[in-house]
């Protein structure tokens, strides 16, 4: 039987709700589909606690009321953001384009819990 890339592919596009349909629709068997279904929820909960760790670190910079109106610390702050933005994004374009493409690609950590999973 061969590998069911696409049901790869959506598991990570439509993030944890993505996952947990590929995990209630693919076989158990599917060792690969499934996989990517657990890798895509652990990869979006992961984004998900950096963002919110992010967003508590950087908001006394957005919003600090005893610093006054400081644009360094607004740039500082945007700055991370943008940097974080653009790391998820290329880190989740990655897995699907590795999805599509048939491949296991496994992050740290992540990769290894999603393997040790989906057995």
């Amino acid at each position: 039987m061969g590998k069911h890339t696409g049901l790869a592919v959506v598991a990570y596009f439509f993030g944890i709700l993505g996952g947990i349909i590929v995990l209630l629709v693919a076989e158990h068997r599917d060792k690969f589909t499934r996989f990517h279904a657990l890798q895509g929820i652990l990869f979006n909960i992961a984004a998900g606690i950096v963002g919110l760790a992010l967003a508590a670190l950087s908001m006394p910079f957005m919003m600090g009321p005893w610093w006054g109106f400081m644009p360094w610390t607004m740039i500082w702050a945007g700055g991370l953001w943008a940097v974080y933005g653009i790391v998820v994004l290329v880190v989740w374009l990655l897995l699907m384009v590795k999805a599509y493409h048939g491949e296991a690609y496994e992050l740290p950590v992540i990769g290894e819990l999603a393997k040790q999973w989906s057995r």
